[in-house]
């Protein structure tokens, strides 16, 4: 009985270890759109995370592995968190949820972004962010935002969402690292 649960506890760690060398899906954001303000993906935007992939709530804590930058404006930031949502609870498709800091002055403001892809139509995407930002160097406040969604994260603010005026839209895929 001893050599069977040995065996069985041996199966069951290797068939982790198995899951766990395989690659993580994770959402990767790529596009320009402007509301007014132009917000362009310089480079792709990736959810490095590999828990709570796709999920609504990424309970993990941490924005490891999170990379990218956009460029708002005439100026590119470097993103601070990102998480990748497979659908978005309103239909309108992947989402992916980012912020990055803006230095003013001693402080740095750290607006949360919400993008959704809703196809290949400008009209159908949908972009959205926090319309009273964070107050400053208050970048915990903002990660637990884009990790666990304005409802996850408790905020009673809803989004501000903006209408796309023009650009080449958002786009949203799954990719591998």
């Amino acid at each position: 009985m001893k050599t069977y649960v040995a065996i069985c506890a041996t199966l069951v760690a290797l068939a982790w270890v198995g899951v766990a060398a395989g690659a993580t899906p994770q959402g990767k954001l790529t596009g320009s759109a402007s509301y007014g303000v132009n917000l362009t993906i310089v480079t792709p935007i990736i959810d490095g995370g590999t828990s709570y992939v796709g999920l609504e709530n990424d309970k993990s804590g941490n924005c490891d592995g999170d990379t990218g930058s956009v460029m708002l404006g005439s100026t590119t930031y470097s993103i601070l968190c990102a998480h990748f949502v497979a659908s978005s609870r309103d239909g309108s498709g992947p989402k992916m949820r980012f912020t990055f800091g803006i230095p003013v002055g001693p402080i740095t403001a750290t607006p949360v972004y919400r993008i959704s892809d809703g196809g290949p139509n400008l009209a159908d995407d949908k972009l959205a962010y926090t319309p009273t930002g964070f107050p400053g160097n208050n970048i915990p406040l903002a990660e637990k935002w884009v990790n666990e969604g304005r409802v996850g994260a408790g905020w009673a603010i809803p989004w501000a969402f903006q209408t796309l005026v023009s650009g080449t839209g958002y786009t949203i895929t799954a990719s591998q690292t």
